[in-house]
């Protein structure tokens, strides 16, 4: 599964830093698979550790397990630090 989603981000053809908007789909499909693999295995959600991720992952959930965009996590971090009125609650 680690193979699988390192070429979602880096393979020339279809990876995330490489040409997503060719192949979404693909990195799409290849990405909600590994979602699939650690659902099954029981996790209770689901960290998207490379900051490309939640460029092809868009959903706030898969089947029901959360998905952790860490991006939005600091950003909205910032946000809190640098103009906490500004701040709005998650959807």
């Amino acid at each position: 599964m680690q193979q699988a989603i390192h070429q979602a981000i880096y393979d020339a053809e279809y990876g995330i830093k490489s040409n997503l908007s060719a192949n979404l789909d693909k990195t799409s499909q290849i990405l909600h698979g590994a979602c699939e693999h650690v659902v099954d295995l029981s996790a209770e959600l689901v960290v998207l550790g490379c900051s490309e991720i939640s460029l092809a992952l868009t959903e706030s959930s898969y089947n029901a397990t959360p998905l952790i965009d860490p991006t939005e996590v600091l950003a909205r971090k910032l946000i809190q630090l640098a103009a906490h009125a500004k701040l709005k609650p998650y959807l």
